[in-house]
Formats: structure tokens, C-alpha cells, sequence
């Protein structure tokens, strides 16, 4: 990492490989190409047929598997689009309207389901509300419903004026793989500018995995050098290195005192700010001191009337994760915004779940949110009634789903441990304050090693969503957690020997 940018990229995945399929098919260009992505779509289906009723119920894996089989041209079961139906409806969760007329607009573009069915329109939907790329693709939606039902010239025209207004000079929208997918089938539906779907599919190209697939996003590096940079100051990574990290990220820095996930794009959001603020306040306070103080102002302003923080746009639900992390970066203040800082504990206590934890957002492993909750937790100058509540409960459902070999499991009710759900669970426990046995941390990092390879680096099953509920991976990821638990647990380990040399000599 030279430039102190770490480049973890995205693996391919099934759903934009085959969607980029059938936008290539739609243009009849790039026969090679092509074959390159059907390939990927056949291997797929041969590699993830449904073997259980779980995996079948998934909404990811079902819609992946229609969008696959559609494009590929083979035929569909009546069975699955009566699953489809009932996968669609049992899905809970704040976005779940937008999501499914998003999904469904996909299916009736591959021929899935007639438009007759399309139960959804976003066309009422307030430009502003959501986060960029999910205007991006609500307007893409527009246009393609527009379409396919011959509507006014002038309302094709102006979704087509919108979504060309927000092409990126590398021809994406956010460097967003799916979405620039989606939006490129819809201009091509309007028969838009094609120096316009040219650039776009440049782009794309350039996405292309050396296995012949395409991934949900270009890279997300942004926000895995942030997250590499905390890690590497726990672990005592080289002051030269850390210094390139810093050096990256206030480079990334954007006018209004966030970060967004990558280069080139202008979303920005609460999660890259809140990491790469503490990065920089923990790496070099003094240095770094106009660049967190302008993060601080930029995440006040994030924060929702609620206490809580949002991923993306003020006014959007709240997430305990990322307010978890807001909560970190407020708190190197020295005490500044305590009122903040209180008042996002409050949104923690009132919405966690009856067993400790908390909703599902942006990864799998119900520990995830419980790492960064019991992280704000260690570095509070105060432990309130409130936060000592929070964080028993959290340590509560730690030890009460453990598995009996010691880790975690990747959801809720699998009977095997995962090492990324192991990592989370065991960096919590160690940093949580309350007396461990050395048998916790033992067992669990049994677990975490046993997916180390030789190469240092962990391998893991990703756990990362986006759009949710679909996995996506970033490789890099598994090791920069594998060695958070590492670190948390030396320094718990560290703190236990300490107390018994206390008591030793009192």
C-alpha cells in the first residue's frame, strides 16, 4: 500500500454477471464477453442448487437463481414463483417496499413475472429522501416502467435527463456495479444517449473478474482503509505505513468533513466518517486535528431527532451498528458532545431486541452490531445505568449463542461456528469488561485460526449485504477482523495477568 490506500476490491457475484448478460444481449455487442459471463451463470446454478428449506427461503438466493435461470433462457418452475411470492411477502424490514418493486421491476424485465403483477410504483417517490444511488435506481425503475407502458414522451425524457445528469466521468453512477447495471437496461429501454451506454459499459468491462463475473461494487476501499488503519494501530503496525494511511484519507476527505466508500463517489455516510475520523484521532491527535474536528461537525449533522445515527441520510431508520460507531468517534472529543453521545445510548437502549440484540442491517452475523455496541461501550469516560444496561444485555447474548465448540455462528440457528461471526464475537467478549475465562477466549480463537491460511490472511464465508439482503464479499475483510479479535483478546489476556499480579501483591 504505497499511495496508504489498501485495494481489497469485490468478488464477483451471480446477480450483476447476469444482469450485465442481458444488458450486453439487449445492445448485441461483445460476443466474448458474453460467453465470459454465461459461463459464470451456468457454473453458478451447477454450484448452488437449493439442498435445504433454508437456503431455498432466502431471499437472495431465490432472486439471484430467477435472474439467473431467466437470463440463461431456461425455464422456470411454477413452484418457484409461488416461493417467489411468499419469500417477497415475509420479508421484514424498513426498505422492504422499495425493495421489492425494485426486484420486481428486475423480474419483469427478464421476463419473470408480467407487468400486470408489478405491485409497486416508486413514481411518488420525494427525490431527496433516500441516499443517492437508491435515487439512482428508483428513477432507472421510472423509466423502465414508463416504457413498458408507452407513457408520456416527457416523463421518459425526464428520468433519462436525471440519470445522464449523474453519470460519473468513469461512466458509472457511484461506481455501483448493480446499479449501474440496472440504469444502463433502462436507458437502453429509452433508447438514450449511446455515447452515454457506451461509457457506461467501459466501465463495467473494467469490472470484469478474472473468473468471468461481475461484482456488486468496484471496491469499497475507502472504508476498508479506515477500518485496516484502527486495526493496525491495535496491532502496532509500522508509523510509516500508518502515516500513508492518513495521508489517503484526508485526500478522501469531502467538502462537508465526511467520507463516502470509495473514490469518485458522492455519497457520503455515516459508517466511512465515524471509522476514519477515529483512525485519524487515534493515529495522530494533533496533526490530524482540523480534519476530525470538520468529521464531528459532519456526523452532528447525520444524527437523527431520535439519538441515532443513519447509514446514508439524516431522516433515514437509524442503525445500531453505525451509531455504535458515531458514538466512538464523538468520544475522542474529550467530553464535547456528550449530549450527542447520550442521546444515541438512549436510541441504543430503547431499540435493542428482547435478547440482546439488535435488527439485521448490513451484515449477516447477528455479533456484528454487538462488537461496535460493546466497542462504544469500553470507551465511555462514564458508564452510565444506561450503558451498563446495553452492554450486560449484549454480553448476555454473547455467551448465551455461543456454540458448543466456542464461536459464533454466521445466523441464528446454524449449528456450526463461522469465523467471521467467531471474530465479532470474540473481540466483543474480550473488550467487554466483564471477567473472561481464558477457556472463552481459547476455544473461540481455535475457530478463528483454523481459517487462517498460509499466506497470514483469514478466509472466511462473507457476511457482508448490500443492497440487503444479498452477500457480497471483500475478501480482506475476514483478515481485518480475524486480527481485531487477535488484538482484543491480547490486550484481554494482558488485563487478566495484570489483576492477578494485583492481587498477588496486595
Amino acid at each position: 500500500m504505497p499511495s496508504g490506500r489498501f485495494h481489497a476490491g469485490c468478488e464477483a457475484r451471480a446477480l450483476e454477471t447476469a444482469l450485465g448478460l442481458h444488458l450486453l444481449r439487449r445492445l448485441d455487442i461483445l460476443p466474448d464477453v458474453q460467453d465470459r459471463l454465461q459461463r459464470y451463470c451456468t457454473g453458478y446454478l451447477v454450484d448452488n442448487t437449493p439442498t435445504s428449506p433454508e437456503r431455498a427461503d432466502r431471499l437472495d438466493l431465490l432472486v439471484t437463481r430467477l435472474v439467473v435461470i431467466a437470463t440463461l433462457g431456461a425455464p422456470l418452475r411454477g413452484s418457484e414463483r409461488q416461493q417467489l411470492t411468499a419469500v417477497m411477502t415475509s420479508f421484514n424490514h424498513p426498505t422492504q417496499g422499495r425493495k421489492r418493486a425494485i426486484i420486481q421491476t428486475l423480474l419483469v424485465e427478464l421476463g419473470v413475472v408480467p407487468i400486470s403483477e408489478l405491485s409497486a410504483s416508486p413514481a411518488t417517490q420525494a427525490r431527496g429522501a433516500e441516499h443517492h444511488w437508491i435515487e439512482l435506481l428508483l428513477a432507472a425503475q421510472r423509466l423502465l416502467i414508463a416504457c413498458w407502458r408507452d407513457q408520456d414522451a416527457a416523463v421518459v425524457a425526464q428520468e433519462v435527463e436525471f440519470l445522464l445528469r449523474h453519470q460519473g466521468a468513469n461512466g458509472s453512477w457511484e461506481r455501483h456495479v448493480f446499479a449501474t447495471t440496472v440504469i444502463l437496461i433502462a436507458l437502453v429501454r429509452a433508447g438514450a444517449d449511446p455515447n452515454a451506454i457506451a461509457s457506461g459499459v467501459q466501465f463495467l468491462l473494467q469490472q470484469l473478474r478474472p473468473e468471468g463475473g461481475l461484482p456488486f461494487i468496484s471496491d469499497e476501499d475507502t472504508w476498508v482503509t479506515s477500518l485496516a488503519g484502527c486495526v493496525l494501530l491495535d496491532a502496532g503496525g509500522a508509523a510509516s505505513s500508518l502515516e500513508r494511511v492518513a495521508a489517503y484519507l484526508k485526500s478522501q476527505q469531502h467538502d462537508d468533513g465526511c467520507w463516502a466508500y470509495a473514490e469518485d463517489v458522492a455519497q457520503i455516510d455515516a459508517d466511512d466518517t465515524s471509522v476514519a475520523a477515529l483512525f485519524l484521532a487515534r493515529q495522530d491527535p494533533r496533526r490530524n486535528r482540523v480534519h476530525v474536528a470538520r468529521a464531528i461537525r459532519g456526523l452532528r449533522a447525520l444524527q437523527n431527532d431520535d439519538g441515532g445515527f443513519p447509514t446514508f441520510v439524516r431522516g433515514a431508520p437509524s442503525d445500531a451498528e453505525i451509531t455504535a460507531k458515531a458514538i466512538r468517534a464523538l468520544a475522542t472529543a474529550d467530553g464535547r458532545h456528550n449530549s450527542a453521545v447520550q442521546r444515541a445510548w438512549q436510541w441504543l437502549d430503547r431499540n435493542q431486541e428482547r435478547d440482546g440484540g439488535f435488527r439485521l442491517e448490513w451484515n449477516l452475523c447477528k455479533t456484528f452490531s454487538l462488537l461496535h455496541v460493546i466497542e462504544a461501550a469500553a470507551v465511555c469516560s462514564h458508564v452510565s445505568p444506561v450503558v451498563h444496561r446495553v452492554r450486560t444485555r449484549c454480553v448476555d447474548y454473547l455467551r448465551r449463542h455461543r456454540l458448543r465448540d466456542g464461536g459464533w455462528a454466521i445466523r441464528p440457528g446454524d449449528r456450526s461456528s463461522h469465523p467471521l461471526g467467531t471474530a465479532y464475537g470474540v473481540a466483543a467478549l474480550a473488550c467487554s469488561g466483564d471477567v473472561c475465562a481464558p477457556e472463552e477466549l481459547t476455544r473461540a480463537l481455535d475457530v478463528i485460526l483454523s481459517a487462517q491460511g498460509e499466506d497470514g490472511g483469514f478466509h472466511s464465508q462473507a457476511d457482508s449485504l448490500g443492497p440487503r439482503p444479498f452477500v457480497y464479499d471483500v475478501r480482506l475483510l475476514a483478515t481485518i477482523y480475524g486480527l481485531w479479535a487477535l488484538c482484543n483478546t491480547r490486550d484481554c489476556v494482558r488485563a487478566m495477568h495484570t489483576r492477578t499480579l494485583a492481587r498477588r501483591t496486595a
